[in-house]
């Protein structure tokens, strides 16, 4: 590589490319290190500049004494080289004075001095050792040292990219200024918002709409409870003149028209004991099922007629729908594994129960077989009706009503209950009117015969 190259200076110094750019100038040419090397041969040591080495003698020559000295046959014959490619000097052993440190020691008792000459490896104290040549074992420790560089450079460059994907991973999160162009070509600074500001903004809408609907049904809740009270004042009331004009028909003796005056006068009382006052009978329904049936889906599209993307169901909703000559309370229970322990709370005075089922996940139709059969067990719901809805019907690949009410034996499990099954697709509405009108035709007749 350029920046590897040895450049020789006239002081007969060799530097690499990089060193030679650091040299302060003089004039147009690099001033050499302030230690000159003079020459061996000259007695006054003051004019004559080494340029060349012998090999052989060890001497450091200028041109002129290189000739001159060297000019025999003998000496003619030694090796002279420039400076630059003078041979590294050896270390000499300090032991014996005039050998050169050649041996590295390979034993354990012998690494805080292990190196030594020819005559430490053969007659001093490393006599039998292990050994290995100094410059084989430099070359290995060197190697390694080159390895462990490369190794160090790349997990720094690994630590440097994982160091700009965070920082661009946390911009992007909490968001900062962009320079934008705008349609004249002027650029300017604009906030963009990150991943939190809007994750933040979500949970607030979310709890914002959450805290609403809770302030609305409450005061539902209370103007219910208002009408409820006036409601039994005037039930009371009726009672009380409808005691007193039967003693007073009694007196008269005239006993067929306060019978139709009771007929008609008097409020419906189902199965229940729940007192329904006006034209529309009020149904308290629980819809139940595994999580992912599409509960959440079927009320709002009952109420609404609209399909919402649902959002798992962290308690219940409640809704009310209105169905021909029926009023229906629906509350949508939560199915998460979880909460299926708090299904019991809603049992009380519960009329039907609505439990949905996934037709596409055959593998969890044993798990809402298990749910349903711990249903049925409950005491509070031996009287109230059951609706099984069979949702995803049109999706491609959903289990039939038929095939369904075969896997899940809804005739063995439901035996001594009414009950009816009824395919449906909570997203385009189908089925579940027909749903309803099940229940509608049950609660009719029921009202009819009482």
């Amino acid at each position: 590589q350029g920046d590897k190259v040895p450049r020789l200076l006239l002081c007969g110094h060799t530097v690499c490319h990089d060193c030679l750019t650091r040299l302060p100038l003089h004039g147009r040419a690099y001033r050499g290190c302030i230690c000159i090397i003079r020459c061996d041969e000259d007695e006054t040591h003051t004019t004559h500049t080494a340029s060349m080495y012998c090999t052989v003698c060890a001497t450091h020559l200028c041109a002129e004494c290189s000739q001159l000295t060297h000019s025999t046959r003998t000496l003619a014959k030694h090796r002279r080289v420039p400076l630059a490619d003078k041979p590294h000097e050896k270390m000499l052993c300090p032991q014996h004075q005039v050998h050169a440190i050649e041996f590295v020691c390979l034993e354990d008792g012998c690494q805080p001095g292990p190196l030594m000459c020819c005559v430490c490896k053969e007659y001093g104290k490393h006599q039998g050792h292990k050994h290995a040549i100094l410059e084989a074992e430099a070359n290995q420790i060197r190697a390694s040292i080159l390895d462990m560089a490369h190794c160090i450079r790349t997990f720094t460059e690994e630590v440097s990219d994982y160091s700009r994907k965070l920082v661009g991973i946390v911009q992007q999160i909490e968001g900062g200024e962009q320079i934008v162009e705008d349609s004249m070509g002027m650029a300017h600074t604009e906030h963009v918002p990150g991943t939190a500001e809007s994750a933040r903004s979500c949970v607030r809408a979310y709890f914002a709409d959450l805290h609403e609907t809770l302030c609305r049904q409450e005061e539902m809740a209370l103007i219910s409870i208002v009408f409820i009270r006036w409601d039994l004042q005037n039930i009371k009331a009726m009672h009380i003149c409808m005691h007193i004009m039967f003693k007073d028909c009694r007196a008269l003796g005239k006993r067929g028209p306060i019978i139709i005056l009771i007929k008609l006068t008097s409020p419906s009382f189902p199965q229940d004991n729940r007192v329904h006052i006006g034209p529309k009978m009020e149904i308290r329904v629980v819809t139940l099922g595994l999580d992912g049936a599409g509960k959440t889906t079927i009320l709002f599209k009952l109420k609404q007629d609209e399909f919402m993307q649902p959002i798992p169901t962290i308690g219940f909703n409640v809704e009310t729908v209105e169905y021909k000559n029926l009023k229906f309370t629906i509350w949508d229970v939560g199915g998460k594994h979880k909460l299926r322990p708090l299904w019991k709370h809603y049992y009380l005075n519960t009329q039907a129960v609505v439990f949905v089922i996934d037709s596409c996940h055959r593998d969890r139709l044993m798990e809402s077989h298990s749910e349903l059969a711990k249903l049925l067990t409950e005491k509070e719901l031996r009287d109230a009706l059951l609706l099984i809805f069979a949702n995803k019907q049109e999706v491609p690949g959903a289990v039939s009503v038929e095939e369904m009410t075969e896997l899940l034996s809804l005739h063995k499990l439901c035996c001594g209950r009414s009950w009816h099954i009824q395919g449906c697709d909570a997203r385009s509405g189908m089925g579940l009117h027909e749903g309803l009108d099940w229940l509608s035709r049950f609660f009719h007749g029921n009202k009819m015969d009482v």
